[in-house]
């Protein structure tokens, strides 16, 4: 195992057992290279701690379930803004791939850019992409990053059906605001 990956994981375990506050000054520390002012947050960074500690995010634990989020979005505007479900499961080795489309998307239902993406079945690696899963579903952002909107989510692998524009790709947009005002925006070809 290389070096970094090692570091990784005693950096995620020493994290798992760390207390809150204490974790997100390393956390902080990690990313920015500065220590974290929790007292007067300026940055969009010690915001973001800010909120982890003080903001009550674990309310918002059905939003940010890929898989729970959908009985919001169907309660609330209605089902046909939702992507087609073909499963949800616990363990990896219970998709049937065989019942699948030739085309579709694995996800990881509390993952972030978590995603396997099949667009020809018969090339598809079913044994690599179940490791990959095992490992998704081992992670734990609650314990890991202390995001507390996490701590009550069961994680699980949905499979949807991919989804793509006339070009044969789909441009995935990402809006972040503050306020009701977008301050940072990425896009994913």
């Amino acid at each position: 195992m290389a070096t970094t990956n090692v570091i990784k994981i005693v950096y995620r375990k020493v994290l798992r057992i760390l207390p809150t506050r204490v974790a997100l000054y390393l956390i902080y520390f990690r990313g920015y290279k500065k220590i974290l002012n929790i007292k007067n947050p300026i940055t969009w960074g010690e915001k973001i701690q800010w909120l982890k500690l003080y903001g009550g995010l674990e309310k918002l634990s059905k939003y940010v379930d890929k898989y729970e989020v959908r009985n919001y979005v169907e309660n609330t505007i209605g089902g046909d803004y939702l992507n087609e479900l073909y499963g949800v499961y616990d363990d990896p080795e219970k998709i049937e791939y065989d019942k699948l489309p030739n085309k579709f998307v694995l996800k990881n239902t509390n993952g972030s850019g978590e995603v396997l993406i099949c667009k020809d079945k018969s090339m598809f690696d079913k044994a690599k992409a179940n490791r990959t899963m095992k490992r998704w579903l081992k992670d734990n952002y609650w314990l890991e990053k202390k995001e507390p909107q996490y701590k009550y989510i069961k994680n699980r692998i949905i499979v949807e059906k991919y989804l793509e524009d006339a070009s044969n790709s789909l441009i995935d947009y990402k809006f972040y605001c503050t306020n009701g005002k977008v301050k940072y925006y990425a896009i994913f070809y």
